[in-house]
Order: structure tokens, then sequence, then C-alpha cells
């Protein structure tokens, strides 16, 4: 069973869902927490293959931790993924070094 991915981009706020066929696990949670996945460069090809447009050109698709969000991630069956729900009234929460996804513990509308 694979899961969703719901990227936004901040320039924009135009949001994107990108699939992966494989089963969520320790290391995908990784991977979109601090790993590859938590880097702007990699989450712009997500972004532009999940609204099927062009690669990046390399100059947009710098590394960085600010210029595409995670807003929830969801498995095949449309629940949420532990850690990645989705976030109150829009808003995201820095959580870990490079990464942003909600902190299920954070009060609604208060950032940490």
């Amino acid at each position: 069973m694979g899961f969703n991915v719901c990227l936004e981009r901040t320039a924009d706020g135009v949001q994107a869902v990108y699939h992966d066929d494989d089963a969520w696990d320790e290391v995908n949670d990784y991977q979109w927490e601090e790993g590859n996945l938590s880097c702007d460069c990699n989450r712009a090809l997500r972004f532009a293959e999940a609204r099927k447009e062009e690669r990046p050109k390399d100059e947009d698709s710098d590394c960085g931790d600010s210029r595409y969000i995670v807003l929830w991630i969801k498995d095949d069956r449309g629940h949420f993924i532990p850690g990645w729900e989705e976030p109150a009234e829009g808003r995201t929460w820095p959580h870990g070094s490079s990464a942003f996804r909600r902190q299920p513990s954070a009060p609604r509308g208060r950032l940490e």
C-alpha cells in the first residue's frame, strides 16, 4: 500500500498531492522529516511530478527548507500517517532540523 503527500509551494500557496507506491515505514518517515525528501530540491521534483509539470530548472530547485512544506501525509485508504496530520487552520508547525510538519500534541491555532 502506498501513501500520499500534500506539498505546498510557499511562494504562492499552490498545493499538490504526490503519490508514492512504497509502503509507509520508518525509512519514509525519516526521509520526509530529516532525510533527502525534507530538502526543497527533492520536494520541488515531487511537486512538479504531482502537478504533471516539467522538472524544475537547477536554479528553481536549490537546497533549502522553506519553499515546499508538507501539509499532511495519508495512506492509500485516506488515513493520516501518525505525526503527519493535517495542520489546524491551514498552518504548519516547524519540526525537526529541516522539515515542516504538524506536531500532533500542538494545541490548535498555536505555533511551537
